[in-house]
């Protein structure tokens, strides 16, 4: 009775020891649209923006745009990286400025004080992990009054300037730049370089929270903690999935120690 008292009592500390590395983070990456705010007249705006680009700007017609469109992100992540891939040269400043630039923000996106209160409350530290353009990122941040929450901001330019950096030192294969365009999530590449922005934290110490499936699964089979936001039976190996962002203390309760 003893050894099977001793034996039980093993477990519970092992158990509790897992449990114990599991809650375990360091680092958040968070996503941004979608993810820490969601207002579908943004996302309309984006989409129409994007359309009159890709026909006023690269010549496609507007009839196979919604396809397209579609066609490019769940293959490449973006549109953009999509249409990069595709062979059309993009002035990214004049593709972001266009995309980005014309949202009524003020009108749109809304100081969100729940957010901040439970932002504040988690001491790990935090980064902004979005493919979307910094200007963008900023403004939103700002809006939402959450910009000073983060410890910084993942981004459109600072992933291509670091991949770049990769090609000039010889650290990946000299056929990638070929292949490979615009670097954005999902892909293996840009979340490695997203965690050497973030300081190269243990991917195993990262919680990684974003409402596309297919950028969660990547995250998840680099080794980070992951949360999906607002897909409900998703069928995906996510650690947890909430319905909006101001529930991810409910769901990981040690991000407040």
């Amino acid at each position: 009775m003893q050894r099977r008292s001793l034996d039980k009592l093993d477990d519970m500390r092992t158990t509790t020891a897992m449990e114990k590395s599991l809650e375990a983070v360091d680092v958040l990456l968070v996503d941004l649209d979608d993810t820490l705010y969601r207002e579908p007249k943004v996302a309309e705006h984006v989409r129409d923006y994007i359309g009159a680009y890709m026909e006023r700007k690269l010549g496609i017609p507007a009839r196979d745009m919604p396809g397209l469109r579609m066609q490019l992100y769940m293959k490449h992540g973006t549109t953009a990286a999509g249409l990069a891939a595709h062979g059309y040269d993009i002035d990214w400043d004049d593709w972001h400025h266009h995309v980005h630039g014309q949202l009524p923000y003020e009108k749109v996106i809304q100081r969100d004080e729940r957010l901040r209160a439970v932002l504040e409350s988690i001491p790990a530290k935090k980064y902004v992990f979005t493919n979307a353009d910094k200007q963008h990122a900023d403004v939103v941040l700002q809006q939402l009054g959450i910009d000073h929450c983060f410890q910084g901001i993942i981004c459109f330019e600072s992933i291509q300037e670091h991949f770049k950096e990769l090609l000039e030192t010889s650290a990946v294969s000299a056929g990638m730049h070929e292949e490979v365009k615009v670097v954005c999530k999902p892909s293996k590449m840009a979340f490695e370089l997203a965690l050497k922005q973030a300081g190269n934290p243990d991917p195993q110490k990262c919680l990684f929270i974003d409402d596309s499936p297919n950028n969660v699964e990547a995250a998840h089979r680099l080794g980070m903690k992951t949360c999906l936001v607002g897909r409900r039976g998703s069928d995906i190996p996510s650690l947890k999935i909430i319905d909006s962002v101001h529930e991810i203390l409910d769901a990981f309760p040690s991000l407040r120690q």
